[in-house]
């Protein structure tokens, strides 16, 4: 049916190059230009067949499909980025809870507003230090490792340990350690949300 040349399939990578570095607008350009050059390199005895008009059809339907694609694939980045911003913005105005990653050897990578004002260390001082500074004691990186080790193997660690601020002081924290993974498998660190559970626990005690 398409006959023995195909005038408008050179032309279709352009098209969708157009379309991915441009979007649809340019794309929609490309493949009008498209169509006016494949009828032009077409013998002039040959332009207005039938097979001619097939391949122009077919043609038109690749390129209408490719703006279809990116269509929905701008919208489901539109929703991912709209969702990855409302996920930061709620764990940012989360200040009654240290809420923070770090890599899979436990170096920070993120940090909240509440980690801030329950820890004592800024933005700027905290990230690239390791997470064994925030616990008290002389095998602090040993129990971070082991802290890290159990959370991967069962998935999720929770449990209730001493931890320290910048100043020095020590407050009781409730712990919950998590380990995140991309859509690949691959590790990518560890989720850790603290809440200063101190006064709580000096309450219970004095109603005991």
């Amino acid at each position: 049916v398409l006959g023995e040349r195909a005038a408008f399939l050179p032309f279709v990578l352009p098209v969708v190059f157009a379309v991915l570095v441009g979007s649809r607008g340019p794309g929609f350009f490309a493949g009008l230009l498209a169509l006016i050059a494949g009828f032009s390199q077409t013998q002039v005895e040959q332009r207005y067949t039938t097979a001619n008009f097939v391949q122009a059809g077919l043609f038109i339907l690749v390129c209408a499909g490719v703006g279809w694609l990116d269509r929905r694939l701008s919208a489901q980045r539109t929703l991912a980025a709209r969702a990855t911003r409302q996920f930061e913005l709620l764990v940012e105005g989360a200040t009654r809870y240290a809420i923070f990653m770090v890599d899979p050897a436990g170096h920070v990578t993120s940090w909240n507003s509440g980690a801030e004002r329950i820890l004592g260390w800024s933005r700027d001082q905290v990230l690239g230090q390791h997470y064994s500074a925030f616990l008290p004691g002389p095998d602090a990186r040993e129990t971070v490792v082991a802290q890290l080790e159990t959370a991967t193997r069962e998935g999720r660690l929770t449990e209730v340990r001493w931890h320290k601020r910048a100043d020095g002081s020590e407050f009781v924290a409730d712990i919950t350690i998590t380990p995140i993974f991309d859509d690949d498998g691959a590790h990518l660190g560890f989720a850790k949300i603290i809440h200063d559970v101190t006064t709580h626990r000096a309450e219970q005690r004095a109603l005991q």
